[in-house]
C-alpha cells in the first residue's frame, strides 16, 4: 500500500495517497516549514526559488515595497492545473502591515511536469524550450502591444541535480481559456474577439527581426538599443518529446527536414519525391513581404487565449513559436479553417470511416467569421492578408507534413489534396497563360469508401 503523506489545504490537514500526483486545489504554506520540505521531495520543487522569484517581482529590485503595507512576502502556493508540458501554481502573498486593504498582484509559477525531467536529454530539452519562451516573452513585451504575461524570472536546475524541476514566474492573466469553443459566446462577442486577434496578428507581424533570420525559435533576446536576438532550434508542438532540430536556412532546408520525419513514420510510403516537387511550385514568387521572416505563436488555439467575453485578456504558452516567413507565419484562427488537412473531402478517417477532424463552426460560420477577422486585418495591413493568401498552399502542405501518420485514412487523404492542388496549380498556370517550366507530377489515388467527409 502506498504511503500516505499530509499536507496543508484550506487550513486542514489532507491525506495524499498517490503523492507523484497531487490533486488541483492541493496548496503548500510556506509558513510552516515542512510543507517546503515535503513539496521538495514529493514534487522536486524548489520552493525557496518560486518565493524569491515572487518577492523580487512583487517588491522591485532594490526597491522597499508598499511603504504603507511594508513588503510583500509568499504566504501560500497552490496548485491550480496539470498540463502536458507544465504544473501551474498560483503563488499568494501578504504584506507585512496586516492592516493594510491592499493585496499584491496574483503570480504564476509554471514549473515543467516531473517526468519531462527523469531522462537527462528530455530534461535538457525542457530547459532549453523554457529559457526560449523566457527570450520570446521578453521580446514581444517590449517590441509590441500583444498582451502577454510579463515574465519576471525563471529557474533552472544546476547539472549535478537536473531531476530537480526548472521554473518560470510570471504575472497571472485574467480570462479564461477555450472561450470561443467551450463558453456560450455570442455572435458580438466572437466579433470582438476576432477584431482583437486581428490587431495581435498584425502586431506580431511588425515585431523586427534580421532579414535574413532563420525558421527556428527565438534563443536569446536582449533589449537594445541595439537589440539583439538570436534563433536557435525549432521547438515543435509535435515533437514534445524529441530534441528540437535547425535553424533552417530556408522553406526548403524545412520542408526537407519534414519529410526526412516523413520517411521514418512511412518508411514504404514512395511519394515524397512528389512532396518536394509540389513544395516547389507552391513555393510564392520572390516579393521580398511575401518572404519577410515574422514571428508566429505555432500553437495558436483557442486553449492559448485568455479571454472574457470575447475579450482577448493575454495569449499565454508561447513555448512553441516560430520565425517563419511571411508566408508561412501569416494565417487566420486556426479553428475557423476548412482548407488541406482540414477540409472535409480531405480530412484523415479512421478504421470505419469516421472522420478525424473536428471543427469549431459550420463551414458557412467559419467563412463569415473568417471574412470579418480579414475585413479588420485589412484595415491594419493590407500586405499580411496577401501574404495569407499567397501562402495558403505551402501552409496547408506544412500542416499535412506536420501532423504525418502512417495510416490508409491519413495517406489517403494526403493524396486526395495532392491530385487537387495539382489540378488547381495548373488551372492558376493556364489563366495566367505562363508556360509550366517545372518537373509534372503525376498522382494516383483511389477512392475512399463510404460516404464523403463530413
Amino acid at each position: 500500500m502506498a504511503s500516505r503523506k499530509m499536507y496543508t489545504w484550506d487550513g486542514r490537514e489532507f491525506a495524499v495517497d498517490d503523492v507523484s500526483v497531487p490533486p488541483v486545489g492541493i496548496s503548500y504554506s510556506i509558513d510552516q516549514a515542512i510543507d517546503g520540505q515535503t513539496c521538495l521531495q514529493d514534487q522536486k520543487i524548489y520552493l525557496g526559488t518560486t518565493c524569491e522569484l515572487a518577492e523580487k517581482a512583487l517588491n522591485g529590485r532594490r526597491s522597499s515595497g508598499n511603504q504603507e503595507a511594508g513588503k510583500a512576502s509568499v504566504s501560500e502556493v497552490q496548485l491550480i492545473d496539470h498540463g502536458k508540458q507544465y504544473d501551474i501554481y498560483e503563488i499568494h502573498s501578504k504584506y507585512e502591515n496586516k492592516n493594510t486593504t491592499d493585496t499584491p498582484r496574483p503570480l504564476v509559477a509554471r514549473v515543467v511536469q516531473s517526468f519531462h525531467t527523469e531522462d537527462p536529454i528530455l530534461g535538457q530539452h525542457h530547459i532549453d524550450k523554457m529559457l526560449s519562451e523566457v527570450a520570446v516573452l521578453a521580446m514581444i513585451f517590449k517590441t509590441s502591444l500583444v498582451p502577454v504575461p510579463r515574465c519576471y524570472g525563471h529557474w533552472e536546475p544546476p547539472r549535478r541535480d537536473r531531476k530537480v524541476r526548472p521554473q518560470m514566474v510570471m504575472d497571472k492573466s485574467g480570462g479564461r481559456s477555450d472561450e470561443w469553443t467551450r463558453s456560450p459566446l455570442s455572435n458580438d462577442s466572437k466579433i470582438r474577439m476576432l477584431h482583437e486577434l486581428a490587431a495581435i496578428h498584425v502586431n506580431l507581424a511588425r515585431i523586427p527581426f534580421p532579414p535574413t533570420a532563420q525558421i527556428g525559435s527565438v534563443q536569446s533576446y536582449r533589449h537594445g538599443p541595439p537589440a539583439q536576438v538570436v534563433i536557435g532550434p525549432l521547438f515543435e508542438p509535435i515533437q514534445v518529446f524529441s530534441p528540437a532540430t535547425g535553424p533552417f536556412a530556408n522553406y526548403e532546408a524545412y520542408i526537407m527536414h519534414l519529410l526526412q520525419r516523413v520517411r521514418v513514420h512511412s518508411p514504404n510510403y514512395g511519394g515524397w519525391k512528389d512532396i518536394l516537387v509540389l513544395a516547389r511550385r507552391i513555393l510564392p514568387s520572390d516579393i521580398p513581404e511575401l518572404h519577410r521572416p515574422m514571428l508566429a505563436h505555432t500553437d495558436f488555439e483557442p486553449r492559448n487565449i485568455l479571454s472574457t467575453d470575447g475579450h482577448v485578456d493575454a495569449v499565454i504558452d508561447w513555448e512553441f513559436h516560430a520565425v517563419l516567413p511571411a508566408f508561412l507565419a501569416c494565417h487566420y484562427p486556426v479553428w475557423s479553417l476548412y482548407e488541406g488537412r482540414l477540409d472535409p473531402q480531405f480530412a484523415p478517417r479512421e478504421l470505419f470511416g469516421e472522420c478525424s477532424v473536428m471543427w469549431a463552426e459550420k463551414r458557412a460560420d467559419a467563412e463569415r467569421y473568417r471574412n470579418i477577422f480579414a475585413q479588420e486585418v485589412k484595415k491594419l495591413d493590407p500586405t499580411y492578408m496577401r501574404a495569407v493568401k499567397a501562402g495558403a498552399p505551402a501552409r496547408q502542405l506544412v500542416d499535412w507534413l506536420q501532423h504525418w501518420e502512417d495510416y490508409p485514412g491519413y495517406l489517403e487523404g494526403f493524396q486526395r489534396w495532392m491530385v487537387h492542388m495539382l489540378k488547381m496549380l495548373d488551372k492558376w498556370r493556364a489563366r495566367r497563360a505562363e508556360p509550366l517550366t517545372v518537373e509534372t507530377v503525376t498522382v494516383t489515388v483511389s477512392e475512399p469508401a463510404g460516404d464523403q467527409a463530413r
